[in-house]
């Protein structure tokens, strides 16, 4: 079994939710981490 790629989204705009839309569908990639850039978010 071949282990997934993490991945942390940074950003919660659209980019960033596009981003972990991508990345939620593709095999071989597991989020481990969702932030945003800053404080008040």
């Amino acid at each position: 079994m071949t282990e997934k790629v993490k991945v942390l989204v940074i950003g919660l705009g659209n980019m960033g939710a596009s981003h972990a839309s991508a990345y939620h569908r593709l095999d071989g990639f597991e989020i481990v981490g969702i932030m945003s850039r800053t404080i008040k978010s």
